[in-house]
Order: C-alpha cells, then sequence, then structure tokens
C-alpha cells in the first residue's frame, strides 16, 4: 500500500514501473520484479527455514527500488518474521547431509552461510554471526 503525505492512498500503477518495486533474485542469478496481485499475501522463505529442511527450501534474496520521483509517498507493508527460540538448535532433518543448505547467495551481498551456521549451532548462534559477518562485510 503506498501513501501520499496526506495518508490517501495511492494505486502501486501509479508508483510503480519495470523498474521500482519489489524484486526478487532467482537461483538462476536472474533480478525479477515481483507483481503481487491486489487482496493477495505473499511468502518470502528466509536462511532458518533453508537449514531446517536440508536445503529443500531457498532463503530468497530481495529488495524494494524506489522511483527518485517519490519523495513524500510510503510504502507500507505487514511483514511477519517467524524464528525459533534462541536456544533452538538449528540442524537439518535426519538423513540429509548438511551440505545441501550451503547454497550460494545470487547477490554475493550476505556472507556465505557455511561461515555462519554449522550443524549443532543454536538459533541466537546463527542469528549472532550472520549479523557480525553482515555488518563486518558491509563496513
Amino acid at each position: 500500500m503506498y501513501l501520499d503525505p496526506d495518508f490517501n492512498e495511492i494505486d502501486p500503477k501509479d508508483i510503480e514501473d519495470d523498474v521500482s518495486g519489489l524484486f526478487a533474485m532467482t537461483r538462476n542469478h536472474e533480478e525479477i520484479k515481483i507483481k503481487i496481485p491486489r487482496d493477495s499475501i505473499a511468502f518470502q522463505i528466509g536462511e532458518t527455514a533453508q537449514i531446517l529442511s536440508g536445503g529443500l527450501l531457498c532463503a530468497t534474496p530481495h529488495s524494494v527500488v524506489c522511483k527518485p520521483n517519490t519523495k513524500g509517498i510510503s510504502r507500507n507493508t505487514f511483514a511477519l518474521f517467524l524464528e525459533p527460540n534462541p536456544d533452538v538448535e538449528l540442524g537439518v532433518p535426519k538423513g540429509i547431509d548438511s551440505k545441501n543448505v550451503h547454497k550460494p547467495d545470487p547477490t554475493d551481498q550476505v556472507p556465505v552461510i557455511g561461515d555462519r551456521w554449522q550443524e549443532g549451532f543454536k538459533f541466537w548462534q546463527f542469528e549472532s554471526k550472520t549479523f557480525e559477518l553482515y555488518y563486518e562485510q558491509h563496513k
């Protein structure tokens, strides 16, 4: 939902074009525009699901790109993050090789998962290492 400075809703068609809006990176390193129909819901898979599924599910790098002429217009979303309790051990399902989790980030903007997670890590360890290496990489 887009709102102008007076909180009036703006039709997304009046704001977005082929170079602005929500974009995701495919596994083939292609950036694609995501078009979510009005009155629909979208799900983005994160790295915790990638680990817990043994690599069956893959995290989706994504970003929002705004046009320069959208000053004063806000993009409003409702993001709901589901994550395990901090002390939950993150491991792959029994019988699955943990190497299946190690998929490269097609954007090269996130430190490789193998540097941030290993079998037996608790969620808080993975999260802490992720923040540490991400911010170290983006100094």
